[in-house]
Protein backbone atom coordinates (compact mmCIF):
# COMPACT_ATOMS: atom_id res chain seq x y z
CA UNK A 1 0.00 0.00 0.00
CA UNK A 2 1.42 3.30 -1.07
CA UNK A 3 0.66 6.41 1.25
CA UNK A 4 1.41 10.32 -0.17
CA UNK A 5 2.32 12.86 2.82
CA UNK A 6 3.46 15.79 1.39
CA UNK A 7 4.30 14.90 -1.66
CA UNK A 8 6.62 12.53 -0.54
CA UNK A 9 5.50 8.49 -1.85
CA UNK A 10 6.26 5.36 0.75
CA UNK A 11 5.00 2.31 0.61
CA UNK A 12 3.95 0.21 3.74
CA UNK A 13 4.71 -3.57 3.24
CA UNK A 14 2.35 -6.14 5.13
CA UNK A 15 2.03 -9.72 5.14
CA UNK A 16 -2.05 -9.13 5.75
CA UNK A 17 -2.51 -6.05 4.11
CA UNK A 18 -6.34 -5.93 4.50
CA UNK A 19 -5.81 -6.49 8.20
CA UNK A 20 -3.83 -3.73 8.30
CA UNK A 21 -5.82 -1.44 6.32
CA UNK A 22 -8.86 -1.59 8.56
CA UNK A 23 -7.23 -0.40 11.69
CA UNK A 24 -4.60 1.93 10.01
CA UNK A 25 -7.07 4.51 9.60
CA UNK A 26 -5.21 7.43 10.07
CA UNK A 27 -3.78 6.85 6.72
CA UNK A 28 -6.65 6.56 4.62
CA UNK A 29 -7.04 10.40 3.29
CA UNK A 30 -3.38 9.83 2.25
CA UNK A 31 -3.53 6.32 0.78
CA UNK A 32 -2.36 6.65 -2.97
CA UNK A 33 -6.03 5.81 -4.98
CA UNK A 34 -4.11 5.21 -8.40
CA UNK A 35 -0.73 4.46 -9.68
CA UNK A 36 1.64 7.18 -10.09
CA UNK A 37 5.10 7.70 -11.62
CA UNK A 38 6.12 9.40 -8.52
CA UNK A 39 9.69 7.86 -7.23
CA UNK A 40 9.45 6.01 -4.38
CA UNK A 41 11.25 7.65 -1.17
CA UNK A 42 10.91 4.78 1.48
CA UNK A 43 9.64 1.81 2.18
CA UNK A 44 8.55 0.34 5.54
CA UNK A 45 8.07 -3.41 6.50
CA UNK A 46 5.85 -4.67 8.95
CA UNK A 47 6.65 -8.38 10.83
CA UNK A 48 10.52 -7.86 10.40
CA UNK A 49 12.49 -10.34 12.39
CA UNK A 50 14.89 -8.29 14.05
CA UNK A 51 17.64 -8.89 16.38
CA UNK A 52 17.37 -6.72 19.55
CA UNK A 53 20.53 -4.83 19.82
CA UNK A 54 19.83 -4.21 23.33
CA UNK A 55 20.29 -8.48 23.35
CA UNK A 56 22.54 -8.81 20.96
CA UNK A 57 24.66 -5.79 20.09
CA UNK A 58 27.31 -7.42 17.94
CA UNK A 59 24.72 -7.38 15.53
CA UNK A 60 25.15 -3.82 14.69
CA UNK A 61 28.89 -1.43 14.73
CA UNK A 62 28.93 2.17 16.10
CA UNK A 63 25.76 2.12 17.79
CA UNK A 64 25.49 5.30 19.29
CA UNK A 65 22.46 6.33 21.27
CA UNK A 66 20.95 10.00 20.50
CA UNK A 67 18.34 10.80 22.57
CA UNK A 68 15.50 9.31 24.87
CA UNK A 69 12.06 10.49 25.36
CA UNK A 70 8.86 9.41 26.76
CA UNK A 71 5.58 8.83 24.82
CA UNK A 72 2.58 8.09 25.86
CA UNK A 73 3.03 4.76 28.27
CA UNK A 74 6.43 4.02 26.41
CA UNK A 75 10.32 4.92 27.03
CA UNK A 76 11.61 5.29 23.60
CA UNK A 77 15.69 5.43 22.46
CA UNK A 78 16.57 6.91 18.93
CA UNK A 79 20.44 5.66 18.03
CA UNK A 80 22.44 5.68 14.99
CA UNK A 81 24.71 2.72 13.87
CA UNK A 82 26.68 1.86 10.62
CA UNK A 83 24.28 1.36 8.39
CA UNK A 84 21.39 4.37 9.73
CA UNK A 85 19.44 4.23 12.11
CA UNK A 86 17.73 2.43 15.06
CA UNK A 87 14.76 3.51 16.83
CA UNK A 88 12.90 1.05 20.19
CA UNK A 89 9.94 1.95 22.09
CA UNK A 90 10.12 0.50 25.47
CA UNK A 91 6.63 0.00 27.03
CA UNK A 92 6.15 0.19 30.93
CA UNK A 93 3.61 -2.21 30.12
CA UNK A 94 4.94 -5.77 29.63
CA UNK A 95 5.17 -6.58 26.04
CA UNK A 96 7.64 -6.48 23.74
CA UNK A 97 9.48 -3.58 22.56
CA UNK A 98 8.37 -2.40 19.23
CA UNK A 99 11.89 -1.62 17.14
CA UNK A 100 12.68 -0.56 14.05
CA UNK A 101 16.03 -0.35 12.12
CA UNK A 102 16.82 1.39 9.09
CA UNK A 103 19.13 0.87 6.19
CA UNK A 104 20.11 1.70 2.51
CA UNK A 105 20.03 5.42 3.40
CA UNK A 106 16.66 5.35 4.68
CA UNK A 107 15.02 3.81 1.97
CA UNK A 108 14.54 0.56 3.66
CA UNK A 109 12.53 1.06 7.43
CA UNK A 110 12.43 -2.28 8.79
CA UNK A 111 9.56 -2.95 11.82
CA UNK A 112 8.67 -5.49 14.34
CA UNK A 113 5.72 -4.05 14.38
CA UNK A 114 2.60 -6.80 14.30
CA UNK A 115 -0.88 -5.50 13.72
CA UNK A 116 -3.46 -6.55 16.06
CA UNK A 117 -1.08 -8.40 18.37
CA UNK A 118 -0.43 -6.07 21.59
CA UNK A 119 1.05 -3.23 19.77
CA UNK A 120 -1.62 -0.59 19.30
CA UNK A 121 -2.06 1.54 15.63
CA UNK A 122 -0.91 4.83 17.05
CA UNK A 123 2.34 3.23 18.27
CA UNK A 124 2.88 2.34 14.99
CA UNK A 125 2.14 5.53 13.54
CA UNK A 126 4.47 6.73 15.83
CA UNK A 127 7.07 5.34 14.28
CA UNK A 128 6.18 5.50 10.84
CA UNK A 129 6.73 9.54 12.10
CA UNK A 130 10.08 8.90 13.33
CA UNK A 131 10.26 6.81 9.64
CA UNK A 132 8.74 9.61 7.81
CA UNK A 133 11.31 12.58 9.54
CA UNK A 134 14.56 10.31 8.96
CA UNK A 135 13.67 9.41 5.37
CA UNK A 136 12.50 12.66 4.18
CA UNK A 137 14.79 15.48 6.15
CA UNK A 138 17.29 15.79 3.71
CA UNK A 139 14.37 16.79 1.25
CA UNK A 140 14.04 20.17 2.60
CA UNK A 141 10.79 18.69 4.81
CA UNK A 142 10.03 19.06 8.41
CA UNK A 143 7.43 17.48 10.55
CA UNK A 144 6.75 20.52 12.54
CA UNK A 145 5.38 20.59 16.07
CA UNK A 146 2.43 23.12 15.60
CA UNK A 147 -1.30 23.78 15.07
CA UNK A 148 -2.19 25.04 11.96
CA UNK A 149 -5.02 26.72 10.36
CA UNK A 150 -6.15 27.80 7.09
CA UNK A 151 -7.48 31.27 6.13
CA UNK A 152 -7.72 33.12 3.00
CA UNK A 153 -6.65 29.58 1.10
CA UNK A 154 -2.88 30.18 3.21
CA UNK A 155 -2.07 28.37 6.46
CA UNK A 156 -0.78 29.62 9.95
CA UNK A 157 1.70 27.45 11.69
CA UNK A 158 1.32 28.12 15.83
CA UNK A 159 4.30 27.08 17.79
CA UNK A 160 5.36 26.94 21.39
CA UNK A 161 5.77 24.79 24.19
CA UNK A 162 3.25 22.62 25.51
CA UNK A 163 0.62 23.60 26.86
CA UNK A 164 1.51 27.49 25.89
CA UNK A 165 -1.30 27.71 23.58
CA UNK A 166 -1.13 26.43 20.31
CA UNK A 167 -4.61 24.57 20.13
CA UNK A 168 -5.77 27.82 21.84
CA UNK A 169 -4.91 30.29 19.65
CA UNK A 170 -6.14 27.86 16.48
CA UNK A 171 -9.71 27.44 18.59
CA UNK A 172 -9.84 30.91 18.85
CA UNK A 173 -8.96 31.82 15.19
CA UNK A 174 -12.38 29.42 14.44
CA UNK A 175 -14.29 30.92 16.42
CA UNK A 176 -13.35 34.85 15.83
CA UNK A 177 -12.28 35.24 12.33
CA UNK A 178 -14.72 33.77 9.16
CA UNK A 179 -13.62 31.12 7.28
CA UNK A 180 -10.77 29.56 9.20
CA UNK A 181 -10.63 25.63 9.26
CA UNK A 182 -7.99 22.98 11.19
CA UNK A 183 -5.32 21.88 8.78
CA UNK A 184 -3.37 19.89 11.43
CA UNK A 185 -3.27 19.93 15.41
CA UNK A 186 -0.07 18.49 16.10
CA UNK A 187 2.64 17.50 13.06
CA UNK A 188 1.74 19.33 10.30
CA UNK A 189 4.72 18.67 7.39
CA UNK A 190 6.55 22.10 6.08
CA UNK A 191 8.44 21.82 2.73
CA UNK A 192 10.90 24.94 1.70
CA UNK A 193 11.26 25.14 -2.33
CA UNK A 194 13.27 28.00 -4.31
CA UNK A 195 11.11 30.61 -3.71
CA UNK A 196 7.64 29.32 -1.61
CA UNK A 197 6.81 27.47 1.10
CA UNK A 198 4.09 25.14 1.63
CA UNK A 199 2.41 23.88 4.66
CA UNK A 200 0.51 20.16 4.41
CA UNK A 201 -1.94 18.41 6.51
CA UNK A 202 -0.63 14.83 7.72
CA UNK A 203 -1.66 11.26 9.34
CA UNK A 204 -0.38 12.69 12.81
CA UNK A 205 -2.50 15.08 14.36
CA UNK A 206 -2.07 14.39 17.92
CA UNK A 207 -5.21 13.87 19.88
CA UNK A 208 -7.83 16.02 17.21
CA UNK A 209 -9.03 14.04 14.58
CA UNK A 210 -8.00 16.44 11.99
CA UNK A 211 -6.49 13.86 8.64
CA UNK A 212 -6.35 16.55 5.63
CA UNK A 213 -5.12 15.94 2.58
CA UNK A 214 -4.54 19.70 1.65
CA UNK A 215 -1.57 21.51 1.22
CA UNK A 216 -1.55 25.80 0.86
CA UNK A 217 0.73 28.36 0.89
CA UNK A 218 2.48 29.03 4.30
CA UNK A 219 1.22 32.82 5.45
CA UNK A 220 3.31 33.26 8.71
CA UNK A 221 4.69 31.16 11.41
CA UNK A 222 3.67 32.82 15.45
CA UNK A 223 5.30 31.46 17.89
CA UNK A 224 3.00 31.76 21.30
CA UNK A 225 4.15 32.27 25.15
CA UNK A 226 1.50 33.35 27.56
CA UNK A 227 1.91 36.78 29.21
CA UNK A 228 -0.36 38.83 30.49
CA UNK A 229 -0.79 41.03 28.23
CA UNK A 230 -0.76 40.83 24.40
CA UNK A 231 1.91 42.04 22.19
CA UNK A 232 3.59 40.20 18.86
CA UNK A 233 6.71 41.24 16.95
CA UNK A 234 8.22 39.95 13.85
CA UNK A 235 11.58 38.48 14.54
CA UNK A 236 14.63 39.01 12.65
CA UNK A 237 16.57 36.12 10.39
CA UNK A 238 18.70 34.68 13.69
CA UNK A 239 15.55 35.07 16.27
CA UNK A 240 13.19 33.31 13.48
CA UNK A 241 15.35 30.26 13.69
CA UNK A 242 15.94 29.85 17.17
CA UNK A 243 12.15 30.22 17.54
CA UNK A 244 11.48 27.55 14.89
CA UNK A 245 14.27 25.17 15.86
CA UNK A 246 12.97 23.63 19.03
CA UNK A 247 9.69 22.99 17.44
CA UNK A 248 11.76 20.37 15.06
CA UNK A 249 12.17 16.80 16.07
CA UNK A 250 14.00 17.06 19.50
CA UNK A 251 15.29 13.66 19.18
CA UNK A 252 17.09 14.35 15.86
CA UNK A 253 18.83 17.34 17.78
CA UNK A 254 21.85 15.05 18.42
CA UNK A 255 23.18 13.84 15.01
CA UNK A 256 25.39 15.91 12.46
CA UNK A 257 23.64 14.90 9.25
CA UNK A 258 19.79 15.57 10.77
CA UNK A 259 21.02 18.76 12.18
CA UNK A 260 22.35 20.15 9.32
CA UNK A 261 19.62 19.12 7.12
CA UNK A 262 17.13 20.83 9.90
CA UNK A 263 18.76 23.72 9.50
CA UNK A 264 19.26 24.56 5.74
CA UNK A 265 15.94 23.74 5.50
CA UNK A 266 15.08 26.25 7.99
CA UNK A 267 17.44 28.66 6.24
CA UNK A 268 15.61 28.52 3.12
CA UNK A 269 11.83 28.71 4.87
CA UNK A 270 13.03 32.13 6.69
CA UNK A 271 13.95 33.69 3.28
CA UNK A 272 10.61 33.22 2.47
CA UNK A 273 7.95 32.97 5.06
CA UNK A 274 7.96 35.79 8.50
CA UNK A 275 8.02 34.60 11.96
CA UNK A 276 6.50 36.23 14.46
CA UNK A 277 6.41 35.79 18.41
CA UNK A 278 3.07 36.65 20.00
CA UNK A 279 3.02 36.83 23.93
CA UNK A 280 -0.35 36.66 24.57
CA UNK A 281 -3.46 35.74 26.98
CA UNK A 282 -6.18 33.39 25.26
CA UNK A 283 -8.67 35.87 23.77
CA UNK A 284 -10.38 37.31 21.41
CA UNK A 285 -7.79 40.57 21.56
CA UNK A 286 -4.88 38.09 20.89
CA UNK A 287 -6.58 36.82 17.57
CA UNK A 288 -6.98 40.30 16.20
CA UNK A 289 -3.68 41.85 17.17
CA UNK A 290 -2.18 38.71 14.85
CA UNK A 291 -4.36 39.31 11.71
CA UNK A 292 -3.64 42.83 11.88
CA UNK A 293 0.10 41.88 12.25
CA UNK A 294 0.12 39.44 9.43
CA UNK A 295 -2.29 41.16 6.91
CA UNK A 296 -1.45 43.98 7.19
CA UNK A 297 -5.06 45.45 8.12
CA UNK A 298 -7.79 45.25 11.19
CA UNK A 299 -10.29 42.43 10.67
CA UNK A 300 -13.06 44.52 10.95
CA UNK A 301 -11.82 45.83 7.43
CA UNK A 302 -12.25 42.54 6.04
CA UNK A 303 -16.03 41.95 6.89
Amino acid sequence: MDYIVANHRFRIVSKTPSQFFQRFHYGLPFLEKEESNQALLFKVILESDIIDWKISPQNYQNIKQLSEFEFDESICKLFSYDKGFLFRMDFKKKKKPLLMLSEENNFHFFTNYVDGRSYKPYEFTFALWIAYGLATVSHSTLALHASSIIHDNQAILFLGESGEGKSTQSRLWIEHVSNVSLLNDDSPIVRGFNENVLAYGSMWSGKTDCYKNEHYPLKAFVRIRQAKENTIKKLSALEAIAALYPSCPPMFAYNSYLVDNITATLSKIIKNVPVYILDCLPNQESVMLTYQALFNKNYDENN
